[in-house]
């Protein structure tokens, strides 16, 4: 992995954050320019690009796409990860599998494989008793996880530990 997160909409063309990076690597470019650098020290190093709610539709998935886009034009980036941290609402609004279909779709169609790296489903917001939270929790990875079967390259869980120390434990309850 080369690059994490780095579309949030923000600054230029891509909405990238106004970091560091982007103020001393060439702005816009310095995605680009990190990758180009990445592949001259490492020839066949796998190059990916992997961030979080670029998965469904917005604002954020359109700059990560275009940012894609460009990268791929210039073979730049082998592949994408889709962090996907989901929420199972009770309409589940946070992501629905036709949703997250079309973006994985779109990459798809440049010709760079997906990838989802961290994939998990939050239980806030859900009303009932435990056993009916979990089922409800157990259909929504089902669906989505059968979703990203029939088309992404590699589908990974996080691990039932991640949770207590990742940052969804410490900013969402």
């Amino acid at each position: 992995e080369c690059i994490q997160d780095p579309p949030d909409p923000g600054v230029g063309q891509y909405g990238m954050r106004n970091s560091k990076f982007y103020q001393l690597m060439g702005g816009d470019d310095w995605v680009a320019n990190a990758f180009k650098l990445a592949r001259e020290i490492d020839p066949s190093a796998k190059l990916t690009l992997n961030d979080f709610f670029v998965e469904f539709s917005g604002v954020k998935a359109d700059n990560f796409f275009k940012l894609v886009s460009s990268l791929k034009s210039q073979n730049l980036i082998d592949c994408v990860g889709f962090q996907s941290h989901f929420a199972c609402y009770e309409d589940w609004a946070n992501a629905k599998p036709d949703d997250v279909a079309k973006n994985i779709k779109r990459i798809i169609e440049l010709g760079v494989p997906v990838h989802v790296s961290e994939l998990d489903v939050q239980l806030r917001g859900v009303s009932g008793d435990d056993n009916a939270k979990l089922q409800k929790q157990a259909t929504y990875y089902h669906d989505m996880v059968k979703m990203m079967l029939g088309h992404c390259s590699d589908v990974r869980l996080w691990d039932p530990v991640d949770g207590k120390y990742c940052f969804l434990s410490q900013t969402q309850g």
